[in-house]
């Protein structure tokens, strides 16, 4: 049964928030922009960090020399053309409908069983600024389609600077620390065993290892992440 809301969409043109195009539908964006999201075929990365590699099935030589805390990373696309827009317009113009629409393509790539999904935090202050975090939501969806507990397990205990603009190891020193666990939301003292971590984009990985760190000091034994789009190229 059609709501009222989806029948004004149908009948009403909406503006693309990335061409400026008017369309009709449900989606939150025309569909010239959703065809330019383009999946990647995550064979043809290394399985722990997402870097582009020559060969399939094998780890990026970064990832074996100095292994990271994640396990491993999956990924929609890669973080350039229409994806970055995409997200960036999601940030600065707080479109929460953007971060529900791309949960629901994430929600589509497979991954290994888990205990739960766990999103990303921001400060109370990024958060005010915002007005909503789009980890979470990304996350409600992915833990919705695919029937999976969604727990706020992770604060983030610090307000670190944005990581924009930053190199990898300026990166980990700025956001080193800035996670705990939270022992008392009301589920249980003891950390799922396997975890998924949901966060919108995977530059040099030192958001998602340190929460990854944080997890397993705290005594998860797994923990995978989930990102929209991975930057298709390492910034050292």
């Amino acid at each position: 049964m059609w709501s009222l809301r989806g029948l004004f969409n149908l009948l009403i043109p909406n503006e693309c928030p990335l061409c400026k195009k008017l369309f009709t539908g449900n989606a939150p964006l025309c569909n010239h922009c959703i065809d330019k999201l383009k999946p990647v075929d995550l064979s043809t990365h290394c399985p722990v960090c997402g870097f582009r590699l020559y060969y399939k099935g094998q780890r990026c030589m970064s990832c074996i020399i100095t292994p990271p805390q994640l396990d491993r990373l999956y990924f929609y696309t890669e973080y350039t053309g229409a994806a970055k827009n995409l997200i960036q317009t999601m940030k600065f113009r707080s479109l929460k409908s953007l971060s529900l629409f791309l949960g629901s393509l994430m929600a589509g790539i497979d991954f290994p069983p888990v205990d739960a999904v766990v999103p990303i935090p921001l400060s109370k202050e990024r958060l005010i600024q915002r007005g909503f975090n789009q980890s979470y939501y990304m996350a409600k969806v992915i833990s919705s389609t695919k029937g999976l507990p969604l727990e706020h397990l992770l604060l983030r205990k610090l307000n670190t600077p944005a990581q924009s603009g930053l190199n990898k190891k300026d990166r980990q020193k700025n956001i080193r620390g800035a996670f705990q666990v939270d022992r008392f939301r009301g589920i249980s003292s003891i950390v799922p065993g396997r975890i998924l971590l949901v966060d919108d984009v995977y530059t040099t990985g030192a958001t998602l290892n340190e929460a990854a760190m944080t997890l397993k000091t705290a005594g998860t034994k797994t923990v995978f992440a989930l990102v929209f789009a991975r930057t298709p190229f390492d910034q050292n």
